[in-house]
């Protein structure tokens, strides 16, 4: 059989990049149930990094292989002759990367993101691949740019199937009908951890994901006022100084409530994130519901909550509510705090398990997944 190759945004703890948490998470689950489905998965990484790098290849434990791109050191646009330099530069060796790696007839995953269009355009041009394209989100609604929103469609046009992260974008993109599936997430249950990491005087609360205000950190953050005295809510997020300081500023004014408390935890990864969510009860998915991607994408940081066994609260939105794990989610109606806070409450003492879902979720996604591998055009 032809090589397969995943393309995206990937890290390691021993190789840092400029990287999405949530994605490598996802790709972690998908790369691991292609191996676990007996095909041998190449992982190539055009993650950036602060730093210049040559090309890095690492095996992983089981049998994963991952390709690091090398990259460039990032200059700000105040020197606009050399930002536009390095744009191009970047641009070009992410095409030539590709190239070198991936021969005619191979099988390409691509996690899509807008700065991939130009260089699979250009390899499509040059070599017969078998794409597969795993979108996740709209990005063009997500930043809110109506003139790429026509771009990013064509482009999925050249896919020959498709991984959806909901059955509605699926829908929107695939009118073609080409052979698709639908992962939500990772459904696999991570290993549990036995030593607890937090104080167990208190009922914890988690918000983990992006700092953007979209994405409702703030939210969960601002429900602590309204919680009893024995609830903490951890904010675990990544953004910019400008988000952090934002997020810092909104707990100080809901600790000088003396309710609920609330702690901004900084970023977290791989086991040390694992066991400190494991050490909550509750998993908040609070992003805006008005935000225009909110018709298209799941918020992955369900899913990661529920494979860590906390109960779900989550903003009631079609994308989450029509979904395959809406039976164990806790929804609340308006994005208010205090209705935020009461959906908590109420998830703390009405638990819903997810466990037997996820099973079931995982290994339909394995079957299905092997199925686009195996599908000739």
């Amino acid at each position: 059989m032809s090589a397969i190759y995943y393309i995206g945004h990937y890290d390691l703890k021993d190789e840092p990049r400029s990287v999405s948490p949530a994605a490598v998470t996802m790709m972690d689950y998908v790369s691991e149930v292609i191996q676990r489905e007996g095909f041998q998965c190449n992982i190539l990484s055009c993650a950036s990094d602060v730093v210049s790098h040559i090309e890095k290849k690492v095996v992983l434990n089981d049998g994963r292989k991952v390709v690091f791109k090398p990259c460039f050191g990032k200059v700000g646009k105040t020197n606009l002759p050399k930002w536009l330099y390095y744009a191009y530069k970047r641009k070009k060796s992410l095409f030539q990367f590709l190239d070198h790696h991936i021969n005619d007839g191979d099988t390409v995953i691509l996690y899509h993101s807008l700065v991939y269009i130009d260089a699979i355009k250009k390899l499509i041009s040059r070599k017969k691949i078998h794409l597969i394209i795993q979108v996740c989100e709209i990005y063009s609604d997500v930043i809110n740019d109506n003139r790429q929103k026509q771009r990013e469609l064509d482009f999925f046009k050249l896919a020959d199937c498709f991984i959806f992260s909901t059955a509605h974008l699926g829908n929107l993109i695939n009118i073609d009908n080409k052979p698709s599936c639908v992962c939500l997430g990772t459904y696999k249950i991570e290993h549990l951890y036995s030593a607890a990491s937090l104080t167990d005087d208190c009922i914890n609360v988690v918000y983990a994901g992006t700092l953007d205000p979209r994405k409702g950190g703030a939210a969960a953050a601002t429900a602590a006022a309204f919680l009893p005295k024995d609830y903490t809510v951890h904010v675990l997020g990544f953004g910019s100084q400008e988000e952090i300081d934002h997020i810092c500023s909104i707990i100080e004014e809901a600790n000088a409530q003396g309710n609920g408390k609330a702690i901004f935890e900084g970023v977290k990864r791989g086991s040390e994130f694992n066991h400190f969510v494991q050490n909550c009860r509750i998993g908040l998915s609070t992003q805006e519901p008005t935000a225009k991607f909110n018709a298209t994408s799941f918020p992955s940081k369900v899913l990661m909550y529920m494979a860590n066994g906390l109960n779900v609260v989550s903003i009631d939105i079609p994308a989450i509510r029509q979904s395959a794990v809406s039976s164990a989610i806790t929804f609340y109606s308006k994005q208010e705090p205090d209705k935020i806070a009461k959906a908590v409450v109420e998830a703390v003492y009405n638990p819903k398990s997810p466990t037997e879902i996820l099973k079931r979720l995982d290994k339909e996604f394995g079957e299905k997944l092997a199925f686009l591998l195996n599908y000739e055009v």
